[in-house]
């Protein structure tokens, strides 16, 4: 037995010490790609007083915003866990960290999960994929408001994109119900005969879960959605690019939307994220016949500064946190 535990012991320290290099060699290898290159950027331009103001508001609010995301991760798994709230903002920062070196960030649950050794870690793992439902649900909602909102010019950057927008605007509303019903019928579904018998008793834990907790856990996904679209307006006016705030929301909701259903590979996140913008705003400065000094770089520029400060340094700080990590419980 005590080998045995020296054993998995020895384990868990190779495999977080595998996840502590992947996850860094991703960080630096971002830093280094030449694809990402800001040198034709004017820095005496943007980095004046001004700027201490937009990038004090904009480190803010992505306190806010994890804050608020632990507060959802410690409500949502409190019929299993009842974490502090320290310990709640321990795991989202590290799930953070450890969500960086796999496709679309899915690796969060990692460090939100296997922290926490002495619980049910599958139980938790579902209560995760509630919580991230939540923020998937949101993410389409206000997508697809915003393709209704934009009309026209949804078609045409669609077009652009090679995307038709009715069928982009059908898929939405179907993944909408589908997710709905997954969200606030899950208990009740997994009694069905369509789960199998181990899935539907891991499932049924779900039923800890009232609507009244499903409801406000939805509420904190689109307070933290908000907060995602002030960073964009706020990096926008920082970096003088002429749209209006309102447009901007609805711009930022597809942006978000396009990320949501593409599967971004593990060293190309920030390029597919800083493609994505630049396509959606190239194609509304065309349409809107806005004129506008190098809005490649200045666009890029934001895309990066908002995916350093949301992600770069929350998941740098949840790295302090890699001793809590235990794969394999002992």
């Amino acid at each position: 037995m005590i080998q045995k535990t020296k054993l998995l012991k020895y384990l868990n320290i190779a495999i977080n010490a595998i996840i502590f290099v992947a996850t860094y060699y991703y960080i630096v290898s971002v830093f280094v790609d030449k694809s990402i290159s800001i040198s034709d950027f004017s820095f005496e331009d943007v980095f004046n007083v001004k700027s201490i103001f937009f990038l004090s508001f904009l480190l803010l609010l992505m306190i806010i915003n994890w804050g608020i995301e632990a507060l959802k991760w410690k409500i949502v798994s409190k019929p299993i866990a009842n974490f502090t709230y320290l310990e709640s903002i321990k795991s989202v920062l590290l799930g953070i960290f450890t969500g960086l070196f796999l496709p679309n960030r899915t690796g969060e649950f990692i460090g939100r999960v296997f922290s926490n050794e002495n619980v049910n870690r599958k139980e938790l793992f579902v209560h995760n994929i509630i919580a991230n439902i939540s923020q998937v649900l949101v993410t389409l909602i206000f997508g697809l408001i915003s393709i209704i909102f934009l009309g026209n010019f949804a078609q045409y950057v669609f077009s652009y994109m090679g995307i038709n927008a009715v069928l982009i605007s059908i898929i939405s509303s179907i993944l909408i119900f589908a997710l709905l019903l997954v969200y606030f019928l899950l208990p009740q579904l997994s009694k069905t005969k369509f789960f199998r018998n181990k899935l539907r008793n891991w499932l049924s834990k779900l039923k800890n879960l009232p609507i009244k907790t499903l409801v406000t856990i939805l509420s904190l996904s689109v307070l933290r959605f908000l907060i995602f679209s002030i960073q964009y307006i706020l990096a926008f006016r920082w970096l003088n690019i002429p749209i209006s705030s309102l447009d901007l929301i609805a711009l930022c909701s597809i942006y978000f939307l396009i990320l949501a259903v593409i599967p971004s590979v593990v060293f190309t996140e920030i390029g597919i994220r800083g493609s994505v913008m630049l396509i959606l705003f190239m194609a509304w400065f065309q349409y809107s016949s806005t004129q506008i000094n190098n809005p490649e770089i200045n666009i890029l520029f934001a895309t990066l500064a908002i995916w350093i400060i949301n992600i770069i340094i929350p998941a740098i700080v949840g790295s302090l946190f890699m001793s809590k990590l235990k794969i394999l419980k002992q």
